[in-house]
């Protein structure tokens, strides 16, 4: 298993942690925060983007290596890379600017320090809800607390991706 430390999968943990039973897909997305304002500036975003520096055959520079954002499998994963380091304005960066979900803050992540995840059994499902610039990506996370190995979480999670330009962005967990 590669370590990864992202917000998403740590969610689950601590909130199983804190007697919660249920984890939400839409737990490991924007929106799942209450504040509507992290604090940053276009600027900000500009500066701090996941997509700061590209190679000459498309790959794009994410927070744990190379990524095709082409590829909505790698996008998907390099999101999560994002959330479990935890950096908002990394996983910020990988949310379509029309999307209906909230952005992430600092403090809506900060419990993901102490987490891994992993994820596997990818399956993309073309022209969701009839939507040629929309798939659905369906995978196996798994999330374990780094203090007590004991615990994890997870289960099959649906996220649906929508292009931007030529890239795939993070539009929404789907039900």
């Amino acid at each position: 298993m590669k370590r990864r430390e992202l917000a998403t999968v740590a969610v689950g943990v601590v909130a199983s942690a804190a007697g919660c039973t249920s984890f939400s897909p839409s737990d490991a997305l924007p929106g799942s925060d209450d504040d509507d304002d992290d604090g940053s500036t276009e600027a900000d975003t500009e500066e701090q983007s996941g997509e700061s520096s590209s190679s000459d055959d498309g790959l794009v520079e994410g927070v744990d290596g190379m990524y095709d954002p082409e590829d909505p499998v790698e996008v998907v994963g390099a999101f999560y890379d994002a959330l479990f380091l935890p950096d908002h304005e990394a996983a910020n960066d990988f949310t379509h600017d029309d999307s209906p979900a909230q952005l992430f803050t600092e403090d809506g992540l900060e419990s993901h320090h102490d987490e891994d995840f992993e994820h596997s059994d990818y399956e993309v499902e073309e022209n969701y809800d009839d939507n040629e610039d929309a798939v659905l990506v369906t995978f196996q996370l798994e999330i374990t607390n780094v203090d007590n190995p004991d615990v994890t979480r997870g289960g099959r999670m649906s996220i649906e991706l929508r292009k931007q330009g030529d890239h795939w962005m993070i539009w929404q967990a789907a039900p």
